[in-house]
């Protein structure tokens, strides 16, 4: 079920209803800060926003007959790319100076292609886990952004939060990049090195060869004699 369904008044609550209010949040708290409101008050509506991506899940998990856990799943994940890419639009429109932009430019590509290299493995059916994703996932992006923005404010004026806020997204996003990669690089050699392991002949598997092999001819041998 997509939208929410009878309960309270005709209506009930459902994990893919809290999906979707979680970027209509987040979308709302970048049109605030691309219309020129503090970045105080749509870091707010950002975090109200990731607050409610944060319970999605567990909602389905305790009401599993009001989910659809294929569709929520992929719904859950396009909500959470809307608001997410929504705001980080906003804040490039929102910066002033070439560095601080150049710094987010920066973080959006890492964060990509982070995120394709994982999709990549899962699309070749390699064996990797990706245990990272506790520490450089939406979750850790979404504290980030909304912690800065709201906290940043109250510290700073809001060009030197926008820019530090670039700035933690990019070593963030870097990190999650090179860990990828390396962890990427570590199963891509394991699979070939268990591939030459399997073409390479053992002494036990030789012997087995030769001993069926001769086992034939001495039956033909002794037929002939």
């Amino acid at each position: 079920m997509l939208f929410p369904g009878p309960h309270f008044g005709g209506w009930r609550l459902t994990a893919n209803a809290i999906s979707l209010g979680g970027a209509i949040a987040c979308v709302i708290g970048a049109v605030m800060l691309w219309s020129g409101a503090p970045l105080l008050w749509a870091g707010v509506a950002y975090g109200a926003g990731c607050g409610a991506d944060a319970l999605d899940g567990r909602y389905a998990r305790r009401h599993p007959a009001q989910s659809m856990p294929q569709l929520g799943a992929a719904l859950d994940a396009t909500c959470d790319k809307v608001g997410e890419l929504a705001f980080l639009l906003a804040l490039a429109a929102s910066m002033q100076g070439r560095d601080p932009l150049l710094a987010l430019f920066g973080a959006a590509s890492m964060g990509l292609t982070a995120s394709y290299l994982k999709s990549m493995s899962i699309e070749y059916r390699l064996s990797i886990k990706w245990p990272e994703v506790r520490y450089f996932g939406r979750a850790s992006r979404s504290v980030i952004i909304a912690s800065v923005s709201i906290v940043g404010p109250l510290l700073a004026s809001q060009p030197r939060v926008l820019a530090a806020l670039a700035s933690t997204l990019l070593i963030h996003n870097a990190a999650a990049f090179v860990y990828r990669l390396v962890r990427l690089a570590w199963a891509l050699k394991a699979a070939q090195l268990v591939r030459r392991s399997d073409r390479s002949p053992s002494p036990n598997r030789e012997n087995a060869r030769v001993s069926m092999s001769s086992e034939p001819l001495a039956e033909v041998q002794l037929g002939v004699a």
